[in-house]
């Protein structure tokens, strides 16, 4: 579902936006109420016979307070391969929003905990050539820690779950990176 034309303009937009906060000077003597990020991980699907895949995940986010945000996005759980038979793949992708419960731990570390829905896309490929569909919206929920590196820059691990997404249970371990703007 990734190719390099898809990738290339979000991608070299966020980058951009992240090098240049990460750079400037800090304007703001309160943190920002809005956010975005870029995670890459490792999906794994529940259904046997099928590779873990890499994943992508972009978004954004509004901080409603110190303890809530909401988060928009879109997540490519990538390509699942069929075990021992490269040329057959499931591709999963969608647009999720989540309402964000977040724990500051000090300074620098925040826990968080996440609820949403996510609005997936599957195709099943075989030998590059489409061969069934399906769609629909699944919960999801998760768990993860953010480190402010500085007041508008910082790293993401988290570990999140998709239920039910064409019949199939996905989890999804990421590390990311984060800009308030």
């Amino acid at each position: 579902m990734m190719d390099n034309k898809t990738l290339a303009k979000p991608f070299t937009l966020i980058l951009a936006l992240l090098v240049m906060t990460a750079i400037s000077p800090t304007v703001y003597a309160a943190q920002s109420s809005f956010y975005g990020g870029i995670n890459i991980g490792s999906g794994d699907v529940d259904f046997s016979g099928y590779e873990d895949s890499d994943t992508l995940s972009i978004y954004a986010g509004n901080n409603l307070s110190d303890q809530m945000a909401i988060e928009f996005g879109y997540t490519d759980l990538g390509e699942f391969e069929v075990t021992g038979f490269s040329s057959a793949h499931v591709e999963v992708d969608g647009l999720e929003v989540s309402v964000v419960g977040k724990m500051p731990t000090g300074n620098t570390l925040e826990l968080f905990g996440r609820l949403g829905l996510y609005m997936w896309d599957a195709e099943g490929v075989l030998f590059g050539v489409p061969v069934g569909s399906d769609s629909g919206t699944s919960v999801t929920f998760g768990v993860g820690l953010d480190m402010h590196f500085s007041q508008n820059f910082g790293g993401r691990i988290a570990f999140q779950h998709y239920g039910d997404v064409a019949d199939a249970d996905i989890t999804n371990v990421t590390l990311g990176i984060f800009t308030s703007f």
